[in-house]
């Protein structure tokens, strides 16, 4: 059966590699977790796909602080991990 699919695209299940995303099954799979440091104590990362107009699949990952240093800074008044 031909479905005629050329990717799927599914979150919400963070790789057990802990990056961001995944690329299965000749690029045709890609896994994307957008919440980096899970709860602030995981130390994943996370990610976000750009589609191109041509449906190419560019993810960029990224990190947030842990949960305790944001709090310091934010006390602090320091936000360069924030913005």
């Amino acid at each position: 059966i031909d479905n005629k699919l050329s990717m799927v695209l599914r979150s919400h299940e963070l790789p057990e590699n802990g990056d961001g995303y995944k690329l299965q099954h000749d690029g045709r799979l890609a896994t994307v977790f957008s919440a980096s440091n899970y709860c602030g104590q995981t130390g994943n990362m996370g990610a976000v796909v750009i589609l191109g107009k041509d449906l190419s699949v560019e993810p960029v990952e990224h990190f947030a602080p842990m949960l305790d240093t944001l709090k310091d800074e934010m006390a602090a008044g320091i936000t360069d991990s924030v913005a």
